[in-house]
């Protein structure tokens, strides 16, 4: 994966949880130097990892098994809805 592909990918985690990157990632806004991206040091970084593997189980093990055209696959803004706790509404499954 290309850097513009991951910085895409977490500005979709951060929009769909309000967040910006110091919420997981350890360093200083407006200062490039002092981010440590890979430092697994903060435990929001670690429970988001635990969410994605829910996610991932959730759309392969069970969506996954109902038939495609039945539910949309879910990721963080089903739930979170751009707030950083949980947001859950049942109806934000169903396609129309």
């Amino acid at each position: 994966m290309i850097m513009d592909d991951i910085h895409k990918v977490m500005k979709g985690f951060a929009k769909s949880l309000g967040v910006r990157c110091n919420a997981c990632h350890v360093g200083t806004e407006g200062d490039q130097k002092s981010w440590d991206f890979a430092a697994d040091t903060k435990k929001e970084k670690l429970i988001a990892r635990k969410m994605m593997k829910m996610v991932d189980a959730i759309n392969k093990k069970y969506l996954g098994k109902m038939g495609e055209s039945d539910f949309e696959q879910i990721t963080c803004v089903t739930c979170h809805m751009g707030h950083l706790k949980p947001t859950v509404s049942v109806d934000s499954l169903m396609k129309k």
